[in-house]
């Protein structure tokens, strides 16, 4: 059950970020530096809170895959697998992009990364918003990523309009990335799930080039 303050805090993050500004709140990885996926004033405040390149792109959050195709354009039968056996989970799936997702998002091409946080009050807060919400790490770019709060007030906490109290997952690694943009599907980065629990879904896949 759900208290009235948590509901009360809920609430207020949703209405930060519906307003353009950024929230942080803690996923089953990492605390996460969120802000409207779809508004690009928001989007470039991300970008500049953590001193991320524009030329990297930046991974989606979203309620459940029922929303993955308001943000991405497709969304293959071997994805789909993939989503069905680790979502809610940290596995970040690269899908064609819809016009409607900023172009910052994808540091300019033509894919967007989304996932389905296993985390309730992750999941609270983007289905009070209503929309998919950046699912950046909370931390200076090139820097470690934070499990508290703390962590997150103490780097960036003048740069947050809230910062939700809570306990990340037990996961030491960030989530896996895989690209269904190439072909075949591209392992680009390999985390908390391991190279060979995505093959045995996607038998075709590889990793990355380094």
């Amino acid at each position: 059950m759900v208290h009235s303050s948590e509901e009360q805090i809920i609430a207020r993050a949703a209405d930060i970020l519906a307003a353009g500004g950024l929230v942080a709140f803690p996923t089953d990885t990492f605390y996460a530096l969120g802000a409207d996926a779809l508004n690009p004033a928001a989007v470039r405040k991300v970008f500049e809170a953590k001193g991320r390149a524009e030329t990297r792109p930046m991974p989606l959050l979203v309620a459940g895959p029922e929303d993955t195709l308001k943000i991405a354009r497709s969304f293959s039968e071997q994805a789909q697998r993939l989503a069905e056996k680790f979502w809610p989970g940290a596995l970040t799936i690269v899908l064609p992009k819809r016009p409607e997702v900023p172009s910052e998002i994808a540091a300019g091409g033509d894919g967007v990364g989304v996932r389905v946080p296993d985390h309730v009050l992750a999941l609270r807060l983007i289905r009070a918003f209503g929309g998919p919400v950046c699912g950046t790490s909370a931390n200076s770019s090139g820097g470690q990523p934070h499990k508290n709060a703390a962590g997150v007030e103490q780097e960036l906490g003048a740069k947050m309009g809230l910062i939700v109290q809570g306990e990340c997952g037990t996961h030491s690694a960030p989530s896996t990335v895989i690209d269904f943009t190439k072909s075949p599907p591209v392992i680009v980065r390999e985390g908390a799930i391991g190279f060979k629990d995505i093959a045995a879904f996607v038998p075709n896949v590889v990793r990355a080039r380094a």
